[in-house]
Formats: structure tokens, sequence, C-alpha cells
């Protein structure tokens, strides 16, 4: 079973994401801050980083919690999710980060661009 690896501050939507990808034969890993990532990433090798793009997530606002987690792997996909009107659905508009889901996240569309991301080629 691969594993994914998801950052998301709100236990209960943490939990109910890591339901579904589990319900989809995936092993998740639920963490709510970067820190916990970044000690997983360690750890535990991963085949997708879903992570919220968040103030919640860690200190420092914005893209750096992608940025942060690329640091600790250079070749595992990232997905991020937001609210944030300026991201497209589907547009990665960050170096490292392959793509991108605004919220309200369609649950079904995660589970696929998780799996999508895991079986694309790796640069």
């Amino acid at each position: 079973m691969p594993t994914v690896l998801v950052m998301e501050p709100d236990r209960e939507l943490g939990g109910l994401m890591g339901l579904l990808l589990a319900e989809a034969g995936w092993a998740p890993l639920v963490v709510q801050t970067v820190e916990m990532a970044v000690d997983c990433l360690y750890r535990e090798p991963v085949a997708v980083i879903v992570t919220e793009l968040s103030d919640r997530a860690l200190p420092e606002p914005g893209w750096e919690a992608p940025r942060r987690l690329r640091d600790v792997t250079a070749t595992t996909p990232i997905l991020v999710f937001t609210h944030h009107s300026a991201a497209r659905d589907g547009c990665a508009s960050e170096p490292g980060v392959e793509a991108v889901l605004v919220k309200p996240i369609d649950l079904d569309r995660l589970v696929t661009r998780v799996t999508e991301l895991a079986e694309a080629p790796t640069a």
C-alpha cells in the first residue's frame, strides 16, 4: 500500500481525508503541522504529499510549508489545497508543487489527483 502524507491543521478534516484515502487503497499519515510533516518525511518514504496552503499550518504564511517540505524531499510530488482566490484549481504556481486544488475540495477529485501524481514519472 503506498503512503500519502497529509498535512491539515484541522484534525477533523485531516481525519476525513485520511479515511477517504485509506478506503482508496492508500496508507495515510495525517499530521497537523509542517514540523510533524518534516519529521515523518525523515522517518518514512511517501509517494505523495498533500498539504494545506494556510497560515494555520505553520508560523510562516503562504508557500512556506510546501517549500520546507520540498527541502526535505526533492522528488516526492506535492499537492497543495487552498481557499486563496489567487490559486487556480489544478495549476501549480510554485516551483516544486505539482498540483493545486481550491477549496471546497471535491474529495473524489483529491483521491484522483493523488493517484495521478503517484503514477506520474518523476523528473
